[in-house]
């Protein structure tokens, strides 16, 4: 995971950079694609690291300024929130599989 981590970080780097390859037609569709599977890999992980303690909806806790603390740590609170909300980031804006095709068409495009 720490290697993809990086690999993107370097990915957003480049386009940050003014690198030629953002101009590239299948960009967003890769940037888009990338982001939310290493979002949901995250995701997974910190769900793994929390355990059991995830479990609990403490709507209470998550409200800003409610003082209510958490059955757990501050991690352990947000673990599965994230976890749920990563699990549309590969729907909205098209599915990966729709990015998948779209970055497909691009390339063979581009190679005729």
């Amino acid at each position: 995971m720490e290697a993809d981590i990086l690999s993107y970080r370097h990915f957003e780097q480049l386009a940050i950079s003014g690198h030629p390859m953002v101009r590239d037609a299948a960009y967003p569709s890769m940037n888009k694609t990338m982001n939310s599977e290493l979002s949901q890999r995250v995701s997974i992980m910190m769900t793994r690291v929390s355990g059991i303690e995830t479990v609990p909806l403490q709507l209470e806790a998550l409200s800003v300024g409610s003082n209510v603390a958490p059955l757990g740590s501050d991690f352990d609170l947000i673990s599965m929130p994230y976890y749920l909300n990563t699990r549309a980031t590969s729907i909205y804006a098209g599915t990966n599989e729709v990015q998948r095709d779209l970055i497909a068409r691009t390339v063979l495009a581009a190679n005729q």
